[in-house]
């Protein structure tokens, strides 16, 4: 009974987060521009422009991904609707280095001005504390998830992700369909 309840919470959140983006994402919208979602084939007007690559960089909570409560995290942003984000977490170091790396593919489905409609895979590795020590761990991921820009900070950017999730722990395998934490996948990125 428990459990519903909390799926069915985490599903009204997640809606209700989407509804909020899109409602700042209209708010914030210049005049004479239009608020309406968009999702345009992405044509790149020289091949040598740049203009729309860029950098972020943040931290993360992405448990279910990543082992660990919190990661740092690299965001390349290739055009409007790709890009790659990586985590990187050091549990602890003593008696041996507990690390975990992984990667996320992103694609914009849906994109305002300052929110969005993401899917994607990933990949996740490294090692994790268990009831009997240090373990080897592995993920795989399909996500979805909304985006934002925090209003009147446009550089500093939410994403929120969740979504099947395949994991070995040892020898121990699982299934489920979640976010990426307890904080719904919250990543926090300064964009560069």
């Amino acid at each position: 009974m428990k459990l519903g309840l909390l799926k069915h919470t985490f599903f009204v959140g997640i809606v209700s987060l989407l509804a909020l983006a899109l409602e700042l994402s209209a708010l914030a919208t210049p005049p004479g521009k239009s608020s309406h979602l968009v999702h345009e084939p992405v044509i790149p007007e020289s091949t040598s422009s740049s203009s729309e690559r860029s950098y972020g960089v943040g931290f993360a909570a992405v448990e279910h991904l990543t082992g660990t409560p919190t990661a740092l995290t690299g965001v390349y942003q290739f055009d409007s609707y790709n890009l790659i984000q990586a985590f990187f977490a050091i549990e602890s170091t003593s008696p041996i280095g507990r690390f975990n790396v992984a990667g996320l593919y992103k694609h914009s489905i849906i994109q305002g001005e300052n929110a969005g409609l993401h899917i994607g895979f990933g990949l996740g590795a490294g090692n994790v504390e268990t009831d009997h020590g240090g373990e080897f761990a592995f993920a795989m991921v399909a996500v979805g998830g909304i985006h934002l820009s925090v209003p009147g900070l446009s550089n500093v950017k939410i994403h929120l992700d969740g979504g099947p999730q395949f994991s070995i722990i040892d020898s121990n395998s699982s299934f489920a369909i979640r976010a990426l934490s307890p904080a719904l996948g919250l990543s926090l990125y300064y964009q560069l």
